[in-house]
């Protein structure tokens, strides 16, 4: 025995507004997430392959012989370490650090980096119109430094750039991938 079903008009209208109705929701609800996520999460600030993460605040706490056992790291609106660049750009000398983890200087707290203490340095020297950014990235090497550059650099345009480069690149070049060095 078979049995046939039939649809008539009306049923199919029903069926095929009803899947309009679930693929119109379901679009509106993922476009809601994904504005939701946008406004919530900070975006990347210049290139997603530079891991600059803006407005960061973390203690971080080490058993480091050298080091605070208790330190702050931030980051800026850009995430470089440092304070936010200034509203009036053009009146500042500005600097950025370029480096691996011996320019971030994660371990440290904020003051303490070389970085810190350079921009404390040029300040007393040549006064506040001086605005230095930490741009270090762990682990970070000389094709990262380029990246920075074209990537970051370019859109900011600072006045001078330094950087600190070496153990990463001899790292690669000795044909290591992950060079992990003891402090002591």
């Amino acid at each position: 025995m078979r049995m046939v079903f039939k649809m008539n008009k009306e049923m199919k209208r029903k069926i095929v507004f009803g899947f309009i109705m679930v693929a119109g929701t379901l679009c509106v609800c993922l476009l809601l997430l994904e504005f939701t996520l946008r406004f919530l999460t900070p975006q990347v600030s210049f290139d997603p392959r530079l891991p600059l993460h803006p407005y960061v605040r973390r203690e971080v706490h080490a058993s480091l012989r050298g080091v605070s056992p208790q330190s702050s790291f931030t980051t800026n609106k850009w995430g470089f370490r440092g304070d936010d660049p200034p509203a009036r750009w053009e009146d500042y000398y500005s600097i950025i650090t370029i480096g691996g983890s011996t320019t971030e200087c994660f371990y440290l707290d904020d003051r303490k980096t070389w970085p810190a203490l350079l921009e404390r340095h040029l300040k007393a020297g040549y006064g506040d119109r001086v605005w230095l950014a930490n741009g270090g990235i762990d682990g970070q090497s000389s094709r990262g430094h380029l990246v920075f550059m074209d990537k970051a650099v370019r859109r900011i345009k600072p006045r001078m750039v330094v950087f600190l480069t070496g153990i990463n690149d001899l790292g690669y070049s000795l044909g290591y991938s992950n060079v992990q060095l003891s402090p002591f």
